[in-house]
């Protein structure tokens, strides 16, 4: 299934066994090798950074409550 700019993997009811999939197989073919490489790691550099800028800040938070809290 195709998801808005990226590739989503679900299970259908079209799943069958390989043995089972002669129908499927016969339409889809023997496809094509790709023809340009494809690094997947790449996209995740941006997540990764606002995880940690996230993480940074809860830490932050949580520090300057504690702070209040230790201050009264």
């Amino acid at each position: 299934m195709y998801g808005k700019n990226k590739l989503v993997a679900i299970s259908c009811d079209r799943t069958e066994k390989l043995a089972s999939a002669h129908e499927d197989i016969k339409i889809l073919g023997t496809g094509q090798p790709p023809v340009e490489q494809v690094i997947l790691s790449a996209g995740n550099s941006n997540i990764m950074g606002m995880i940690s800028a996230a993480a940074i800040a809860g830490l932050g938070a949580s520090g300057y409550l504690v702070w209040l809290r230790i201050k009264r």
